[in-house]
């Protein structure tokens, strides 16, 4: 016995084009993060710590008093995120939401209507 597609055919146009949209925003966002940690690269400007060596010591103990271990720890991420890669880093992981929203919505539609 042939097994009949559960979606009439324009809902499950549907669903593909959402499975699609879901791959080509990962993929964008990939693309684009290439771009940004590309650029951030080549028109890096160094930063307090790079050009004082000895400053890196003294923020990260002024850190360490007003904040505690847990502060410097959040601290210390929010300038790895502020490097290029680490933008290009946000940028995947939203990509990778995107498309997980996109392939969501796809199911759900199948699961629904199935």
């Amino acid at each position: 016995m042939p097994t009949w597609p559960r979606l009439n055919a324009h809902r499950q146009r549907h669903v593909q084009r959402l499975r699609r949209l879901g791959i080509c925003v990962l993929a964008a966002c990939i693309g684009l993060a290439m771009l940004v940690y590309r650029f951030g690269v080549v028109y890096h400007k160094p930063t307090i710590v790079e050009l004082l060596p000895d400053s890196a010591r003294v923020i990260e103990r002024q850190r360490g008093i007003l904040f505690g271990r847990a502060g410097v720890t959040m601290m210390n991420w929010l300038d790895a995120l502020e490097r290029p890669a680490g933008q290009a880093f946000l940028l995947v992981v939203a990509g990778v939401i995107g498309a997980a929203a996109c392939y969501q919505v796809a199911h759900a539609i199948e699961v629904e209507e199935g």
